[in-house]
């Protein structure tokens, strides 16, 4: 089978896949154990992976950034599971948000900069992984979101991160314990 821009579909090489999107973009895998990984994923992060799928369903807090230059994209919501397979032909590595799950989202495998326990411990971390610099400030009575001021909805304590405005708080305490998270 061959797989063009117009007859999207998957056709498999000697050592991985190369699937054809049906909006033309062509996505090329390298075979892992079985497992299709994307083909910019560096090994590092093809063997954290390995790794942890072997691990019987432990729990692993995934964190995608650029990874090219290491920075956290700081993703909070659904990264956070245990490392399954899909099925069918093409396997590629999922996230199984609980045990009772059987399937998940694909993971971006290229662009994991950080693959740890969910108890503890890094599995993988880029070379240059950095976060940002996070500051905590008091939200003052004129800020504005949406043309709703913070401090009217409740909102007391602002996280800035390089000096950009990225989460809100209605106490100083919510505001650490989502810093310690982030940076953890």
């Amino acid at each position: 089978m061959t797989a063009t821009a117009d007859k999207p579909g998957v056709v498999f090489t000697e050592d991985g896949a190369i699937h054809t999107l049906s909006n033309g973009n062509v996505i090329h895998y390298r075979k892992v154990n079985g497992i299709f990984y994307h083909s910019e994923t560096p090994g590092a992060v093809v063997r954290a992976l390995e790794n942890a799928r072997s691990c019987c369903r432990r729990r692993v807090r995934l964190y995608y950034g650029d990874s090219a230059l290491g920075r956290d994209w700081l993703d909070e919501v659904g990264m956070e599971g245990s490392i399954g397979n899909s099925m069918g032909p093409l396997k590629i590595p999922i996230l199984l948000s609980n045990r009772r799950s059987h399937g998940g989202p694909g993971l971006l495998d290229h662009c994991i900069v950080k693959l740890k326990w969910a108890t503890g411990g890094i599995i993988y971390q880029h070379p240059r992984y950095h976060t940002g610099t996070f500051t905590i400030r008091e939200i003052g009575s004129e800020e504005m979101c949406g043309g709703e001021n913070f401090r009217a909805k409740g909102f007391t304590h602002a996280v800035d991160v390089d000096n950009h405005n990225h989460a809100n708080f209605r106490s100083v305490q919510e505001a650490e314990r989502y810093v310690r998270r982030m940076t953890s």
